[in-house]
């Protein structure tokens, strides 16, 4: 007699994990108690040169689009714009990239920290919009920088539990793998995984220096694939720290990765972050008289190719996010495309502009239209003057 079967299903055994006389928790035990001797905010003084790069790109490009599709075969700039990705072995479409240069500033006593902002430059979709720096901060806000030293950590706007963090070795489960070198220096290789899959943590590995300090050379921070975070199908950390020549140990570079979907898209949001220039001497205390922790200098925007190439050096623009200026300027010249800027403008800015340069915009859109069951269907009609309206026209 014979049967055939659907599907066979193979479960593991349940995993028994102990704490007690595991080697893995007793070395994380180490590295979190000498964490703090690597903490910069033990020193009264110190600064450094951020560089930030933050791509968006459509993600998936595969061969039958590009073979196929309509949008690439009338417009074959589209197709030059495609680069390939290794990291994550996929085709993409990059849309905008954005660089800034900050300098962080922090002075221990009293207490304070500044950021001045030396140098933007951004270039894609974001040009289109009157607003378009509305998407770059939205999107360093929801991917903001991890602090693996800290705690708990605040991504994709949630909280975070670190895996270095002092109830780590109660949140995570920890596993040596095996030793390696990571650029030259020999590390302990250790797994970790939240005990609870679906709690907002980290999988991912950590490479512990194998010496007496058990400093952290390198950490991978993955997204557990059943953490229930919208839109984002995965997302990958690398953080990479070493040595100065006065002896500090600090973080080098942050390298982020996050492949998303939604509204029916595929995108990609990939970050570089490079530290520079660490210095400890005592700073002067007029910088820490300034309002705000964010400071941006007055000729932020107006850098220089020769300034951006000076903190580019460990990370070029790729040949696609170098020609980012050609690619908006094709996509202008598109039959047609200002009126969908039109339509994109009025969903993403909720106002039309009604000329060029616009003195009045109508909107806002999504005000409109309007229906409760006691008004029933409504229309409106509203409008907002801009900065191109000259009060000198009522003077007439």
């Amino acid at each position: 007699m014979e049967y055939t079967l659907n599907e066979v299903l193979i479960k593991p055994k349940r995993e028994k994990y102990s704490r007690k006389n595991n080697p893995a928790v007793e070395l994380m035990k180490k590295v979190v108690a000498s964490k703090e001797l690597d903490d910069l905010k033990q020193k009264d003084h110190y600064n450094y040169n951020v560089y930030q790069k933050l791509t968006l790109a459509l993600n998936n490009i595969t061969a039958d689009s590009l073979r196929e599709s309509k949008l690439f075969k009338q417009y074959p700039f589209f197709r030059e714009q495609v680069e390939y990705c290794p990291e994550i072995d996929k085709n993409i479409l990059p849309l905008s990239v954005d660089e800034t240069l900050t300098q962080i500033v922090y002075r221990k006593n009293p207490e304070s920290e500044k950021h001045i902002i030396k140098g933007i430059n951004s270039t894609g979709v974001n040009e289109l919009f009157n607003t378009g720096d509305m998407l770059t901060t939205v999107l360093k806000d929801v991917f903001q920088n991890v602090n693996v030293y800290e705690d708990r950590v605040r991504l994709l706007q949630y909280p975070f539990d670190s895996p270095i963090s002092d109830n780590g070795i109660g949140f995570y489960r920890y596993y040596i793998m095996d030793t390696t070198y990571v650029e030259k220096d020999k590390c302990f290789q250790l797994s970790f995984v939240p005990n609870n899959p679906q709690d907002f943590g980290f999988t991912g590995t950590l490479y512990i220096l194998a010496d007496s300090t058990f400093r952290l050379k390198q950490c991978v921070l993955n997204l557990p694939a059943k953490t229930d975070v919208n839109f984002v199908e995965s997302l990958k950390i690398v953080q990479g720290f070493g040595a100065l020549p006065t002896g500090e140990w600090v973080q080098q570079t942050d390298d982020m990765l996050c492949e998303m979907n939604f509204f029916g898209g595929h995108f990609m949001v990939r970050r570089v972050t490079r530290n520079s220039d660490y210095a400890f001497e005592e700073i002067s205390p007029t910088i820490f008289k300034r309002k705000g922790k964010e400071i941006k200098e007055v000729n932020a925007m107006m850098r220089d190719e020769e300034f951006w190439n000076q903190y580019r050096a460990q990370t070029d623009l790729t040949k696609s996010e170098s020609n980012m200026g050609n690619f908006i300027d094709n996509l202008a010249n598109i039959k047609g495309f200002k009126y969908i800027m039109i339509g994109l403008k009025a969903l993403i800015e909720s106002y039309v502009e009604t000329g060029n340069p616009s003195k009045v915009d109508v909107g806002p859109i999504n005000a409109m239209v309007s229906s409760n069951y006691v008004d029933g269907f409504r229309l409106r009609a509203t409008a907002q003057t801009t900065a191109n309206l000259h009060p000198q026209i009522f003077l007439k």
